[in-house]
């Protein structure tokens, strides 16, 4: 899986979005800040590989139930795109 060894964060929020994001935060309080009141829990900072390990973990081998197929996380890890969410489909 490409990603030249960039690392992500799985960010959840209130609104039910899902993001996965390739912004350096230091800790998840930076994630808070930036998202206020719409924040709910952060996860990472992860490998892309990590990513997709976790939604399979989460969600099960069948990836039509994952937020983002692993195709999909690949090409954003391949992409210069900052981050990625369930809101944009």
């Amino acid at each position: 899986m490409s990603g030249d060894g960039q690392l992500f964060h799985v960010i959840y929020l209130r609104s039910n979005a899902l993001l996965v994001s390739r912004k350096p935060y230091t800790d998840w309080r930076e994630i808070q800040d930036e998202f206020d009141e719409d924040f709910m829990t952060s996860l990472g900072p992860w490998t892309a590989e990590q990513v997709v390990g976790f939604f399979c973990d989460q969600y099960g081998e069948d990836e039509s139930r994952w937020p983002f197929p692993a195709a999909a996380v690949e090409a954003f890890a391949a992409s210069d795109r900052e981050a990625m969410s369930t809101d944009e489909a």
